[in-house]
């Protein structure tokens, strides 16, 4: 079975502390000066009402920051570890061209020697919800209706957590029981939306799938209206945005009631039970089934091989025989990479790429 690096309580706990570090500043970007210190050792700099600060990025602000201003990430990378002071002539350069005002999403040091976090350079419209809102708002409505954490992740960056419910059992496949629950994966810093979608376990072999297409859930782009600031990057909180988040959470509760209703999982297993009797094209040819899985989805050749080796075990030349084999390969992935493999899982079980079908 595929595990986090955290249960329910430190999960909540990271979350709490995450929230207490977090700091943003919105700032025009002609205003924010990025300062070379050599190879590999860089900052943001920008006045603000502390004074001069200075915010080391991450990889992620990094890639942003090249993606905003058109530098190549590669060529980025190789100034970036080169001798010479090059790469902040041409950033500096383009930043005093550019008239609007970036978001700095920052992240402050746990000690006092610490170094400030730049985790991301985005909008100005950049609207976060963040993963600490989402634990203390969303995970409780969850516990309250007797779902159990499977497995959580959550960094400076994203936050993904799963949950099970005893009440939501039925089959795909006849014979073989499957527990129902929710998949909530969040970026904090603009490389994903907030989503939360039907998660499906299988209790013979705990293989899980994430399930999307035609499906109730929820989805939430981290975009929105301008953000008020003062000319120090403080970000003003107005009584709209906080009137539209309050609404906004509101109905996110409601999604979570209305996705563990057993009545609802049962309908959407009988959706899937397709899956269960539809054969692969052609059911004698494996090597051209992974053929279309490896290039489909993006499997690495290891990622192919172990796929291939589970649905020869499993005995299932169904659709949802292949997809059960996506989904056992995710039990030796990292968390992050086992948490896509369970969405490519179930992308072939509710939407098969039409090579597969026979």
């Amino acid at each position: 079975m595929r595990t986090g690096n955290m249960e329910v309580v430190a999960l909540a706990t990271e979350c709490k502390s995450l929230a207490e570090r977090k700091h943003d500043w919105i700032l025009p970007a002609a205003k924010i000066d990025y300062i070379w210190h050599g190879p590999n050792n860089d900052f943001l700099e920008f006045q603000n009402g502390r004074g001069l600060m200075e915010a080391r990025p991450t990889r992620t602000c990094q890639e942003q920051l090249a993606t905003y201003l058109g530098i190549p990430i590669k060529y980025f990378d190789r100034c970036r570890s080169q001798q010479e002071d090059v790469l902040s002539d041409q950033v500096n350069w383009w930043l005093t061209q550019d008239p609007k005002a970036r978001r700095i999403r920052g992240l402050m040091p746990k000690e006092e020697s610490g170094e400030i976090l730049a985790r991301a350079f985005v909008s100005d419209r950049f609207q976060p919800f963040d993963s600490d809102d989402v634990v203390t708002t969303v995970l409780p409505v969850m516990m309250n209706q007797q779902c159990v954490v499977k497995d959580a992740f959550v960094d400076i960056e994203q936050l993904h957590f799963t949950v099970t419910n005893d009440k939501l059992v039925g089959e795909i496949k006849v014979g073989d029981p499957v527990r129902g629950g929710i998949s909530l994966r969040n970026s904090d810093v603009g490389q994903g939306i907030l989503e939360m979608a039907t998660f499906i376990e299988v209790l013979r072999c705990k293989n899980g799938a994430v399930i999307r297409q035609n499906m109730e859930g929820m989805t939430r782009k981290h975009f929105g209206g301008r953000n008020e600031y003062g000319e120090d990057g403080e970000i003003f909180q107005d009584d709209t945005k906080r009137a539209q988040k309050e609404t906004f959470w509101k109905e996110a509760r409601d999604i979570v009631s209305a996705m563990l209703k057993p009545e609802r999982f049962a309908a959407m297993c009988e959706r899937l039970r397709e899956s269960s009797m539809r054969q692969l094209n052609p059911a004698a040819n494996f090597l051209h089934a992974m053929d279309v899985v490896e290039n489909t989805y993006g499997l690495s050749h290891e990622e192919k091989d172990n796929v291939f080796e589970a649905l020869i075990r499993g005995q299932d030349t169904t659709i949802y025989g292949m997809a059960n084999a996506v989904t056992f390969t995710a039990h030796g992935a990292d968390y992050l990479r086992g948490a896509q493999l369970e969405e490519i899982g179930g992308q072939i079980m509710s939407n098969p790429p039409k090579e597969l079908l026979n």
